[in-house]
């Protein structure tokens, strides 16, 4: 379908050092790509192509998909499952897991006293995320930009937190690794 399509559209063809073929503007790319995730949601779903490439990089996608959720509210169960589905932690389940949660940390979705344990979401951007009393046990977060997330109450037990990027860490000396990787927590109920 995607090879039809392009045949259809007007490239952009750069030569010199290196050959490439893309679109003339993003929003034309973004309106196909939007088009065929929702048919196949709507057909699957799931997405093949939410499962074999990372958009979390592409902030305009993100942006075009958000808006479309609007119009299509099952968009929102579709993208709550993949997450879910990441718990088997095949690849193309932990790809499409973190666009999901990037999408719909996007769209503003709050995921406040969710059980997202086990989960896997590598790389996945959840920039301005609302997770209080969230239950993150156990669960892949390698590489998740979290920068301004609300996580107060959440649960990391046993959490891989490797490369995850809080943003500026609070001025808490003595209370997280001078590597940053641990956070120490005093609290009697395993809360950060």
């Amino acid at each position: 379908m995607i090879f039809y399509l392009l045949k259809l559209l007007p490239l952009k063809i750069e030569t010199g050092s290196q050959h490439s073929i893309g679109f003339i503007h993003d929003t034309l790319k973004n309106h196909y790509l939007i088009q065929t995730i929702i048919q196949e949601i709507e057909e699957n779903q799931s997405s093949s192509l939410l499962a074999s490439h990372s958009i979390v990089k592409d902030v305009e996608l993100v942006k075009a998909l958000v808006d479309a959720m609007r119009d299509k509210p099952h968009l929102t169960k579709a993208f709550r499952d993949a997450i879910e589905k990441s718990k088997s932690n095949q690849s193309s389940d932990i790809i499409y897991a973190a666009n999901c949660i990037t999408i719909l940390v996007a769209s503003q979705y709050s995921f406040s006293g969710q059980d997202l344990s086990n989960i896997s979401i590598r790389g996945a951007n959840v920039t301005n995320g609302i997770f209080y009393s969230t239950n993150f046990t156990n669960a892949d977060l390698t590489n998740v930009v979290m920068r301004h997330t609300i996580l107060t109450k959440a649960k990391f037990h046993g959490t891989n937190l490797q490369g995850v990027d809080f943003g500026k860490l609070p001025d808490l000396i003595g209370h997280y690794s001078p590597d940053g990787k641990f956070i120490a927590s005093g609290s009697y109920d395993n809360t950060v």
